[in-house]
């Protein structure tokens, strides 16, 4: 139980970080960002540079590494194969970075779909 709660508050806390940090994560009109990019948001999925992740996930008080672990076994997050990031492209770069979805609930009405029977 307690491995969950604190999970589950870094999950609400990466949500809010995103919330309060909308320039970090979409560029104006022009193309550019305001100040420092931190990833992207495509979808039901937020993007986070890795470093990033790292680093604000440390401000907070969490273990980044022991959050997408957990994240991984729960279906919060998408990666790549046998790790727990992804690559994508922000800003013209192809770069890690950690990926989580913005709702529980929509992973698991996408999976649902894919159900066979």
């Amino acid at each position: 139980k307690e491995e969950v709660n604190v999970n589950k508050r870094a999950y609400d806390y990466i949500l809010e970080l995103v919330a309060r940090n909308p320039n970090r994560f979409y560029p104006s009109e022009s193309g550019d960002y305001q100040g420092e990019v931190w990833g992207k948001i495509d979808g039901e999925k937020i993007f986070i540079i890795k470093s990033v992740f790292d680093r604000e996930m440390g401000y907070a008080g969490f273990n980044s590494s022991a959050f997408l672990s957990w994240s991984k076994r729960v279906g919060l997050s998408a990666t790549s194969q046998n790790r727990r990031t992804i690559s994508a492209r922000i800003g013209g770069m192809v770069t890690t970075c950690a990926c989580i979805y913005k709702s529980f609930e929509s992973q698991l009405e996408e999976v649902q779909e894919n159900v066979p029977f």
